[in-house]
């Protein structure tokens, strides 16, 4: 198809489309620039309370993803192409075991190595992705709910806290050490459940922050075209990638009595 034909159907399209308000005019323009004509087709077809609830996806989904929807079809028309031509992006690296350094327990560099942990334990703040479901593991709920054992079944969660405060008293902290907890639509509010309903395992309540992943829209083809739920004026939507505890979240999870993202995006020990 020639770009004299494309635009042409664009122009087309835009003339037939009665704009609810300014909003949805510029959301028609972002999906024409990211070529996703086959959700403006539709954009006409649906009531202004649908529109008005798409225009609110739209603008949410463009302000989560670092670049805005943008950056994020580029960069999957990028590596759908890739992944499309079977190409390796780390073509040319050749793989090496680090070396490393093994310690014995009962050397005197163990007594050494433990004190220059020690001296930056106060600084340290401690991350937890939290986004997974137990199903693979057969355990019907989340994975940080999961017992570590079968005779006290304290669960993950628990054990986790317990180390955060056995460093806290060992390091003699002046400060409460923080927990970032960065959950999914799956986990969330059972993370939270899990957390109120056990006192938050003796942590403070004001210790731990808590993050929910964002969703990105899912695709369709190589192409990168966004996918629609059936019948319905809103964008199929997935987690982004595994887990990633991005700058943009902490960022966006910071205020004046947050210190955990300032330490984790500060501090380089």
């Amino acid at each position: 198809q020639s770009t004299w034909g494309i635009q042409f159907y664009k122009d087309l399209m835009e003339q037939e489309i009665q704009y609810i308000n300014d909003q949805e005019r510029d959301i028609v323009q972002l999906l024409q620039k990211l070529d996703q004509t086959h959700i403006i087709e539709k954009i006409p077809t649906y009531s202004k309370e649908k529109r008005e609830a798409f225009i609110q996806q739209i603008e949410k989904l463009n302000t989560t993803y670092p670049g805005g929807l943008e950056q994020y079809y580029q960069r999957a028309r990028v590596l759908l192409k890739d992944a499309a031509e079977n190409r390796n992006p780390y073509e040319g690296y050749q793989p090496k075991v680090p070396k490393g350094q093994n310690v014995d327990f009962y050397s005197p560099d163990i007594t050494e190595l433990e004190s220059a942990g020690f001296s930056v334990l106060r600084d340290t703040a401690f991350v937890l992705v939290a986004g997974g479901l137990g199903e693979r593991l057969g355990y019907n709920g989340i994975k940080v709910q999961i017992p570590i054992d079968t005779v006290t079944e304290t669960c993950f969660l628990n054990y986790y806290a317990q180390y955060i405060l056995a460093f806290q008293r060992k390091s003699n902290a002046s400060r409460d050490l923080p927990l970032a907890i960065m959950t999914s639509d799956d986990t969330h509010s059972q993370t939270v459940k899990l957390l109120e309903e056990n006192n938050y395992f003796g942590m403070k309540k004001d210790q731990i922050f808590i993050m929910k992943q964002e969703k990105v829209p899912a695709m369709i083809d190589n192409d990168a075209h966004f996918a629609l739920r059936p019948d319905d004026l809103e964008i199929e939507t997935k987690p982004h990638g595994h887990g990633a505890v991005s700058y943009t979240h902490l960022r966006a999870h910071e205020t004046g009595r947050n210190l955990v993202c300032r330490l984790l995006l500060e501090k380089k020990k």
